[in-house]
């Protein structure tokens, strides 16, 4: 299968992967930056949204063991896997309509 390497960094560039004797640039998936409200939005309390973190992405380079992204040091995955683990969620709740609020900043309110 085909793997992955993923990163969220507030840097101005993504990060590269590094392993013993070579290293590679990651792709930026998104950019920080200021999303508007959708077209038609009636909501007078719906704000654009703000992203401060740039996602970036690679493809795990063949044959390499491990390497470090930013310091973090990734192993190889396994070639089966023998576990899946899915978890799903819909987001932080912000419903303006009803003034209702979840405290998106609180770990014990929204873990994710």
């Amino acid at each position: 299968p085909a793997w992955s390497v993923r990163a969220i960094t507030t840097a101005a560039n993504c990060p590269r992967m590094v392993w013993p004797g070579a290293s590679a640039a990651m792709t930026e998936r998104s950019a920080p930056g200021d999303e508007p409200s959708p077209p038609g939005n009636r909501e007078p309390l719906r704000k654009p949204s703000h992203f401060s973190l740039r996602a970036c992405e690679a493809a795990w380079p063949s044959g390499v063991a491990s390497l470090q992204v930013d310091g973090v040091a990734l192993k190889a995955p396994v070639d089966e896997a023998r576990r899946i683990v899915v978890i799903g969620d819909t987001g932080c709740r912000l419903k303006a309509s009803d003034l209702a609020y979840q405290g998106c900043n609180d770990p014990v309110d929204w873990p994710f």
